[in-house]
């Protein structure tokens, strides 16, 4: 593929990552204004992600055999361009029963992208640039983290919720129109088949347990933090979230940073960091000092994250083309479950059991790379 097409293609699954993964965070700030917008509690509001949750993690595991039938390209615009329709179905919602239920097939829906674009990623791009496109993809994944939350504060404030939706519409109608554009038919001949015995797969087993819960942390943290100083305003809670993305923006070099230190030492440097900031956060429960921490919380996770995949594909060798996609599966997996998780313990215990639980495996991770190293000392 020529270098233009190639940068297209990039800033093309950047973006959209950003806008798909959004959706997964942007109901954190509103659920008061939409509760009250479609008549009902702010519990129904709650109630309409675990839905989501659901129909999420079920389309995560459709659409990559849906897509081998149908192409990879054409169910990546189709699955857009009916997220953009249910967009807009849900800024008419009037009820919360109606709310949910289009919230729910719009879940279905919204992950027609993710385990696409991975096996896309697979089929056209050369290993570097297949490396760079997944790096790329995860980044949008952590900045829509603290951006969907922003931008859905931001358009509330301005028009209201239901302004919201229509804005994500008309922004996935613009991603089918790039999708069929921009991106190039891959060879159905060149297809991976996924071997789902690397799930069996030891070496593996403790790293796609921390991947699952990477971005579950991410979202049930500022769901959390949200409740937690809901009576600060929104709009210094939106200025709060917003110097999140300070750390975020580290993604964009992660590439640098993984090949001069090496993605092991980065990765336990950030899980060791993640883990600290969270337990100090838990430990000093003020919004000036946890606001600060989330800085170092956002950064360590935008090194963690790519280190993580680097490290599975390691582990996996000749299984990676099959070992990468169930990462992706496992972290969005993680991510929609969080404001569910939030909703269900105090924001103290919540971030405690997460540095706890990271410190735990990475206790865990660096023990069964010392018996592989026992193993092949000449390694």
């Amino acid at each position: 593929m020529p270098l233009s097409a190639t940068r297209s293609a990039g800033i093309f699954f950047l973006l959209t990552a950003v806008a798909v993964a959004s959706n997964l965070y942007l109901l954190i700030p509103i659920y008061s204004e939409v509760a009250d917008g479609v008549g009902g509690k702010p519990e129904d509001i709650v109630w309409s992600a675990s839905l989501f949750t659901v129909t999420y993690a079920v389309g995560l595991l459709s659409f990559g055999p849906i897509s081998c039938f149908f192409g990879r390209k054409r169910t990546m615009a189709a699955a857009m361009l009916l997220c953009a329709v249910l967009a807009f179905f849900l800024s008419a919602s009037s009820s919360a029963g109606w709310f949910q239920i289009l919230r729910g097939i719009q879940g279905f829906f919204l992950a027609g992208f993710a385990p696409v674009a991975y096996s896309y990623c697979f089929e056209v791009f050369t290993e570097e640039s297949r490396t760079h496109m997944i790096s790329l993809i995860n980044g949008g994944f952590l900045i829509a983290g603290v951006a969907g939350q922003i931008i859905s504060s931001a358009v509330t404030g301005y028009a209201g919720w239901y302004a919201v939706f229509l804005c994500f519409g008309c922004i996935f109608l613009l991603i089918v129109l790039a999708a069929v554009r921009l991106l190039p038919s891959p060879k159905s001949a060149d297809r991976p088949h996924l071997d789902f015995s690397v799930l069996l797969e030891r070496r593996l087993l403790v790293c796609y347990v921390l991947t699952f819960f990477l971005l579950m942390s991410f979202t049930a943290f500022y769901d959390s933090f949200n409740r937690q100083f809901a009576d600060a305003g929104a709009s210094v809670l939106f200025y709060c979230r917003a110097l999140g993305l300070l750390g975020v923006m580290l993604s964009f070099w992660s590439r640098p940073i993984i090949r001069r230190f090496g993605s092991t030492p980065v990765l336990f440097a950030s899980l060791g960091t993640a883990a600290a900031a969270l337990f100090i956060s838990a430990a000093v429960p003020f919004l000036s000092a946890v606001t600060v921490i989330s800085i170092c919380f956002t950064a360590a996770m935008a090194l963690l994250l790519p280190a993580l995949i680097l490290l599975i594909g390691e582990q996996a060798g000749e299984k990676r083309a099959s070992a990468i996609p169930f990462y992706s599966f496992l972290l969005l997996a993680g991510a929609s479950a969080g404001p569910i998780l939030a909703y269900q313990f105090s924001f103290s215990l919540l971030l405690t059991g997460f540095s706890v639980l990271f410190a735990a495996l990475g206790f865990l991770i660096r023990r069964q790379m010392m018996k592989k190293d026992e193993k092949n000392p000449e390694s």
